[in-house]
């Protein structure tokens, strides 16, 4: 089955001017580099309760205060997604 192809639990979001606009506040919040920022920014547009990945710097997220940001021109997100680091759910070998 192709990526692009309906997939439960999976979807592909357009990069919009709305994207890369959050996406550049999430980074000037976080630091955080721009794919990851993009990946925050259209889990935020499609209103996703939760980023699930490997990656500690996903994890910044819970510092940025949502009312800071812009979504389609308009000020404060109710909330950010929370991110589930998979590292946490894993026993060390």
């Amino acid at each position: 089955m192709a990526l692009t192809e309906a997939t439960r639990g999976i979807t592909l979001s357009q990069i919009t001017r709305a994207v890369i606009v959050t996406a550049a506040e999430v980074r000037a919040a976080t630091g955080m580099k721009l794919p990851d920022a993009l990946i925050v920014a259209c889990a935020v547009l499609d209103r996703c309760d939760v980023i699930v990945g490997n990656d500690e710097a996903f994890s910044r997220i819970a510092n940025v205060n949502p009312e800071q940001l812009t979504v389609a021109g308009q000020r404060g997100i109710r909330k950010l997604p929370r991110y589930v680091h998979l590292d946490d759910y894993i026993e060390a070998a």
